[in-house]
């Protein structure tokens, strides 16, 4: 059985209630396509499964809210160059570590990011590039992998758990900045339910989760705007549902705006949402503001527009 006090790699699923109901093997093979059905059999035979903590067998039903971990033993890992992927840090401290992440790079293992990810390169970086294994990186919000910007990893467990809870409770600011088909309002404040559908999209509903997004006009030209958008809430593809409903779609994004942005040469191929700001209280008490400039694909486009 694997040794739950030793860093290992680690993939956390949260159960959304949609998905609550099927046997946890079955909805594992549904959401982490690339491992084998001998891989879960040997996962659940040697304990690696685990929902709120505890071992589960696999006939386990998954239930809304679960947070299944699966620890994977070293012999999952493959060879891959961790190194490759970018890392910019923009702050450092005992407690947490700030990153400056580009928009291709995704946050966690899940996918075909199963190894090119935020999270493994941070522990690439400290256990092998630094020789500090008693860092543990944890995540403690996510941005989607097109979207670049500000995210905050935690250093250690209880830092992850005060963290994560600032997000949870909505005690963090945070500010986007979007380059959207349109032209808004000079300011404008987007309220409506977003709820999300089996097929993993999220749309405008009143049977949705309370949402609200506020946004200024920060400049135009030829038919595109650049927003500075802030969240009150963090539902999952808010900033993209909300302004797509205004109208004014974010740049290049596939799934609720232009699809034939990807084949124009004007954009580059990413959506163009860039966390630029976000506020915190760091675990000492002093309240701390991180910012990363607008990339250079984002940049590129603004200024080619103007």
């Amino acid at each position: 059985m694997t040794d739950f006090s030793r860093p290992v790699e680690e993939i956390t699923l949260d159960v959304p209630p949609e998905h609550a109901g099927p046997r946890i093997d079955s909805y594992l093979a549904r959401r982490m396509k690339w491992r084998s059905r001998g891989h879960f059999i040997a996962l659940f035979e040697d304990g690696d499964v685990r929902v709120g903590g505890r071992v589960v067998k696999k006939s386990y039903q998954v239930r809304a809210g679960d947070r299944i971990s699966i620890r994977l033993p070293e012999s999952y890992r493959e060879q891959f160059d961790y190194a490759s992927v970018p890392l910019s840090i923009l702050h450092e401290d005992d407690d947490l570590v700030v990153v400056n992440k580009d928009g291709a790079t995704a946050v966690q293992p899940t996918g075909r990011y199963i190894h090119d990810n935020l999270l493994y390169r941070l522990r690439y970086h400290y256990r092998d590039e630094l020789g500090m294994p008693e860092v543990e990186p944890a995540i403690v919000h996510r941005l989607d992998r097109e979207t670049s910007g500000v995210i905050v990893f935690a250093k250690r467990p209880d830092v992850a758990t005060t963290l994560a809870r600032q997000f949870a409770e909505r005690r963090t600011r945070k500010e986007y900045l979007a380059v959207v088909h349109g032209s808004p309002d000079d300011s404008g404040r987007v309220e409506v339910p977003l709820l999300s559908t089996p097929d993993r999209h999220v749309i405008v509903d009143p049977a949705g989760r309370s949402a609200l997004t506020e946004y200024t006009c920060e400049q135009r030209a030829r038919g595109l705007s650049l927003l500075a958008v802030r969240i009150h809430t963090g539902r999952q593809h808010q900033i993209r549902v909300h302004l797509a409903h205004i109208g004014c779609p974010i740049v290049c994004d596939d799934l609720y705006g232009v699809a034939a942005d990807r084949s124009d040469e004007r954009f580059p191929g990413r959506q163009l949402l860039h966390a630029r700001r976000l506020t915190l209280r760091h675990p000492d008490g002093r309240e701390l503001t991180f910012e990363a400039p607008p990339p250079a694909d984002m940049a590129t486009v603004i200024d080619a527009a103007g």
